[in-house]
């Protein structure tokens, strides 16, 4: 029973069925969440009240009365009234399918399972239950997450069906964030999408939101930041394809696992080239990962070759990754973020006078508690050759 996850992780319950059963479900979907395998009902239910799981899988036999006696026990007790619940049954078994629905299941997987699909499954609910939370949000930020949620799965569709991309609808699905952003009102959308569990929406739609603030900062209209947004939230779109074990994989990737996470960015300028989209999402998507002294990926390009979009997608983008929770490891602390950002990448890896900007943005934004001073009391950042902030020149996103 012990979780091998860290806490912020989401719980899973596994209830009932042979050891054999559990331990397989249990090695499925411990990259991904805390689990904890209980043979019975009356064991798990003592349990759900200490550390309230997000997602049940009860299967058809479980003890001590079955899984629809158990359902219908958890549907009426105040720790079972939001839980997704997922019952295991036979396949052929309709009659039993159908008691288990009536109870309160919110979904049946077939046995003997496929490991992608409970996975699959299992997210599902998680993010049900989240996105069910949105529906509180004021207007404009329940509108940016709901759209854009929406769209991206559609993007993940196109993609794996190498069907063309909709950019209209992207940008479309944009313009309530973008509104919010514009009036310093999106904590909200950073908050709402935080527990998630589709990481690459979660990502793409926290660097679309900290692109268009960082072009606000530097006076772009609302035209380009719609291209800014549209972009961060198609820029990681070549990864669907990657399998979910190699991107929440908490150990040093493989050469061949390396080569195939680097190869999302292909994927998604071909993606991208199959429709017209905007420059600025073509390049965001294109150079996200390059790096002033040459080291990035996928072309090596630095210096002068890399306009200030391209080094601005480059910022957010690794601020991004830092500050996301992922499954085997929690946030890092935005302070923490930049602090390692200046150290370890200024003047290297990225533009200082663009990441001292972006940090004044999120100060001024009041997102994150301020950067713990110097000894002398101010914020150790650029020098005096590096300016805080620069203007946007005129028709760098055109």
């Amino acid at each position: 029973m012990t979780d091998l996850r860290p806490a912020h992780c989401h719980l899973v319950h596994l209830i009932g069925g042979s050891h054999r059963l559990r331990a397989e479900m249990k090695g499925a979907l411990s990259s991904f969440h805390r689990v904890q395998a209980w043979g019975d009902g009356d064991r798990a239910i003592p349990a759900m009240g200490r550390d309230k799981p997000s997602v049940a899988v009860i299967s058809a036999d479980c003890p001590p009365a079955g899984a629809v006696d158990l359902i219908g026990r958890l549907r009426r007790d105040p720790i079972g009234g939001d839980l997704g619940i997922i019952a295991l049954a036979p396949a052929t078994d309709e009659g039993f399918i159908s008691e288990v629905l009536a109870a309160g299941a919110d979904d049946v997987m077939p046995l003997p399972f496929r490991r992608g699909h409970l996975v699959n499954l299992v997210s599902a609910r998680i993010n049900a239950r989240i996105e069910a939370d949105w529906q509180a949000l004021p207007a404009t930020q329940r509108a940016a997450l709901t759209g854009t949620v929406e769209v991206f799965h559609g993007i993940s569709d196109a993609i794996a069906n190498r069907e063309s991309l909709p950019y209209g609808v992207v940008e479309n699905s944009c313009r309530p964030l973008v509104e919010a952003v514009r009036r310093d009102d999106f904590r909200a959308i950073l908050e709402g999408v935080r527990q998630h569990d589709s990481y690459t929406y979660v990502h793409s739609l926290r660097v679309a939101t900290f692109l268009a603030m960082l072009g606000a900062g530097m006076g772009a209209s609302e035209h380009e930041m719609l291209g800014l947004a549209g972009g961060g939230l198609l820029h990681d779109a070549g990864k669907v394809g990657i399998p979910h074990h190699v991107l929440n994989k908490p150990d040093r990737l493989t050469a061949e696992e390396y080569q195939l996470v680097q190869g999302h960015v292909a994927q998604a300028e071909a993606a991208l080239a199959r429709s017209p989209t905007p420059r600025a999402a073509r390049i965001i998507a294109a150079n996200h990962h390059e790096k002033l002294d040459g080291s990035g990926y996928p072309r090596g390009l630095k210096g002068a070759q890399l306009d200030d979009l391209s080094r601005m997608a480059a910022i957010v983008d690794v601020f991004g990754a830092l500050t996301d929770r992922r499954p085997y490891k929690a946030a890092m602390p935005a302070e923490d973020a930049l602090d390692l950002m200046r150290r370890q990448m200024a003047g290297t890896h990225l533009d200082t006078g663009l990441l001292g900007a972006f940090r004044e943005r999120l100060l001024d934004m009041d997102l994150h508690s301020a950067v713990p001073p110097t000894a002398s009391g101010a914020a150790s950042w650029a020098g005096p050759a590096d300016p805080v902030t620069r203007p946007l020149p005129a028709g760098a996103l055109t």
